[in-house]
């Protein structure tokens, strides 16, 4: 694949996620008639590719897509899967709030659990860059991978978190994290660095985080053989 663009509707109190994943690839072989992807406790409502319905199947671990179309290799194909989780998974688990911590929505893809939140091919011999469009309750702070695009209130009291990941990775190192942070914000010259942690944490930041930039730097210099940012 050559990216994931997950869209998700995330209702923390319910324990409840609506999810859509546009997925586009590049077959390996001539003569692909069918998509096989993993998908474990998810469930597919439907496929589409542009405005037309696919036929799928769908397994306890498998989603089985008929594209209608025979596509061959370089042909760039686009299908876009829409489906629900309402039980608790283990790559994607919601935790609940005790003392100091808060209730949130946390991640945890390795080996294989992408699976079971994200409708996706979950090996690591394939690497995918990833969009992640995170919609819930504005209360909530939102994290995954790369670069924060964009964050959006809407009208009904949620907000939306656009965060794109354009270097490809595997999918057991994708992230969703959802809770309601402290961000504090830091910097290495031009480069922001931020610390994403609980309300209760907020006289710990600097003794646990304080010298991050400093060591950033030192790997930077060890690394590349730079001067040390000023």
């Amino acid at each position: 694949a050559l990216n994931y663009k997950v869209e998700l509707s995330v209702d923390m109190e319910r324990k409840y996620i609506e999810g859509k994943n546009t997925i586009t690839l590049v077959p390996l072989r001539s003569d692909l008639d069918k998509i096989v992807l993993d998908a474990d406790s998810l469930v597919v409502i439907s496929v589409l590719s542009g405005n037309k319905s696919l036929q799928f199947r769908q397994s306890d671990s498998k989603i089985i897509i008929d594209t209608e179309t025979t596509y061959n290799y370089n042909d760039t194909v686009i299908v876009i899967i829409n489906y629900y989780l309402s039980k608790q998974v283990n790559g994607l688990r919601f935790i609940e709030a005790k003392g100091d911590r808060p209730l949130q929505l946390s991640s945890d893809c390795f080996p294989d659990k992408a699976r079971q939140w994200i409708p996706c091919y979950d090996f690591p011999n394939d690497k995918v860059c990833q969009e992640f469009i995170i919609t819930t309750d504005n209360k909530y702070k939102v994290i995954s991978n790369g670069k924060l695009i964009a964050t959006t209130d809407n009208d009904d009291g949620t907000s939306t978190w656009h965060w794109k990941q354009d270097k490809p990775n595997a999918t057991y190192l994708i992230n969703l994290s959802i809770a309601d942070y402290l961000v504090v914000r830091d910097s290495l010259g031009s480069l922001p660095i931020n610390y994403w942690v609980y309300k209760s944490m907020a006289d710990d930041v600097e003794r646990v985080f304080g010298k991050t930039p400093y060591m950033i730097d030192m790997f930077k210099c060890a690394l590349y053989d730079t001067k040390r940012t000023e």
